[in-house]
């Protein structure tokens, strides 16, 4: 029986604690390409607790995957590159839940000398394309998917996920000198994508 050292890790993105339980070794290593700096200790406090779990369907002789988020299955995805966006995705969708003291705004999110900046907007309009823009030019990088408010002191708190950079902006973001990934990921609702660290993007 593995240690639970070999199949689990933890993070704290800022505001959010996420648990990553999960025998594959190679989503461990593409999670820890975008967070290892966040990696902590196990959680006392509310988390978001992700399974990915693989399993065979031998009358097809086809893989499917299970992503299960606190226990419920949310996501079947067919092929191992949709893993890391479907995790992504996962705890999305479960900030609501596990952090009812933020209200949560689908916006990208950055601050500069003290004051936030709210940029809302429906997917693909190009949130985080100009959250990355501002991130490069000195911002202060808090989430390119929500804007998290506290309920009572209207302080808005950081969620550094990693960018999700479209098809249609990948030329933005190498004109920008933003290093892409060699490999795309596949996500079902958003087509093709890519993940960067923001401290990628800052660093240039």
């Amino acid at each position: 029986m593995r240690h639970e050292r070999d199949t689990t890790r933890h993070y704290q993105t800022g505001a959010v604690s996420i648990t990553l339980d999960s025998p594959l070794s190679r989503l461990h290593r593409e999670y820890a390409d975008l967070y290892a700096r966040f990696e902590s200790k196990p959680h006392a406090s509310p988390s978001i607790r992700v399974e990915v779990r693989r399993e065979r369907r031998h009358w097809l002789r086809r893989r499917r995957y299970h992503v299960l988020v606190n226990g419920r299955l949310q996501f079947e995805p067919a092929r191992a590159d949709e893993l890391l966006p479907y995790v992504e995705w996962a705890v999305n969708w479960e900030i609501a839940r596990t952090y009812p003291q933020f209200l949560h705004l689908h916006a990208a999110a950055l601050e500069h000398d003290g004051l936030g900046l709210i940029l809302p907007g429906e997917s693909g309009s190009g949130k985080s394309t100009l959250a990355m823009a501002l991130l490069a030019r000195g911002w202060r990088y808090l989430c390119d998917e929500f804007a998290l408010v506290h309920c009572h002191s209207l302080l808005m708190h950081p969620f550094p996920r990693a960018i999700c950079i479209k098809r249609g902006s990948f030329a933005v973001a190498q004109q920008m000198g933003v290093p892409l990934p060699r490999a795309e990921r596949h996500q079902s609702a958003k087509g093709f994508v890519h993940f960067v660290s923001p401290f990628v993007v800052s660093s240039h």
